[in-house]
């Protein structure tokens, strides 16, 4: 398992998605329809970066991941841990499967 730190941005988006009420985090049962596994059909998760002046800015200038990330962060785009836990949170998946397929602990 590979195991990362999450970058604060993400950290602190999510902490706020999962304290806002109305969630409805479910946990996969299983049943002979699903063969077991709790999940039936699939969801994509998304992550979609658009860039504008600061952000090509920053490429020019070779500026670190950490700092791309935060602008992207502060420019709108939702990481997928980010989009995945905002499924979860809306009952369309689990936070396990987002874990799973974000190869990320949170």
């Amino acid at each position: 398992m590979i195991v990362r730190t999450l970058p604060p941005e993400d950290s602190k988006t999510i902490l706020k998605l999962i304290m806002t009420p109305g969630g409805k985090f479910m946990k996969g049962k299983g049943c002979a329809e699903c063969k077991q596994t709790g999940y039936k059909g699939r969801t994509g998760i998304f992550e979609v970066l658009v860039l504008n002046k600061a952000l090509r800015e920053l490429i020019t200038a070779k500026s670190t991941l950490a700092e791309l990330r935060r602008a992207a962060i502060a420019n709108g785009m939702k990481t997928l841990l980010m989009d995945g836990v905002s499924k979860a949170w809306g009952g369309v998946t689990t936070l396990d499967e987002v874990r799973r397929v974000t190869a990320e602990l949170f």
